[in-house]
């Protein structure tokens, strides 16, 4: 995909099918965890967004991926700047709802709507939440140990954090 990429820029085409190749690839790097080349798509979407290309309903798919990601990095200004660039018709689009809801759940470090927001998630949604559900899953914990003085069952903790088997919560817990 990154060579198709790099062919359509040699060559200078920016058309609709340019968009699909980026959504695509963004998507494929989101599956695999590469970060850097999906913050390349990203970038690049953005500009074939802003010069009127692709449909309304891609440029919200990766608005609220980018509005997921800033989250993860705890970039808020740059999730207000996405929200203040939005209309009442983004909003109502369930990606854009989906990433307003999940940047509520980690502001008010509501763990509970978090994870099922994570398992709720749309299209490559929980792609990009991956590269923040270890961070989210700590502070969650820190959270439960605290109520849950002086212990806390395994399998309760794996249920809050997400997990789907009592063994993978343990591993989690020795391995962080």
């Amino acid at each position: 995909m990154k060579s198709v990429r790099q062919d359509l820029t040699v060559q200078r085409i920016r058309n609709a099918f340019t968009v699909e190749v980026y959504e695509m690839h963004a998507r494929i790097c989101l599956e695999f965890g590469d970060t850097v080349e999906f913050n390349q798509c990203q970038a690049q979407l953005a500009q074939l967004y802003e010069e009127g290309l692709g449909t309304k309903g891609g440029e919200r798919e990766f608005t609220s991926y980018s509005m997921l990601y800033s989250v993860g990095k705890g970039a808020f200004n740059n999730v207000n700047d996405l929200m203040l660039s939005l209309g009442d018709a983004d909003y109502a689009d369930p990606f854009i709802r989906f990433a307003c809801d999940v940047r509520a759940a980690i502001a008010l470090g509501d763990y509970c709507s978090f994870f099922r927001l994570y398992s709720e998630a749309p299209g490559h949604a929980s792609y990009v939440m991956d590269t923040f559900l270890d961070r989210a899953r700590l502070d969650a914990l820190k959270t439960i140990l605290k109520g849950y003085m002086p212990s806390v069952p395994t399998g309760f903790v794996g249920r809050q954090l997400g997990f789907d088997s009592e063994e993978e919560c343990a591993f989690f817990l020795t391995d962080h």
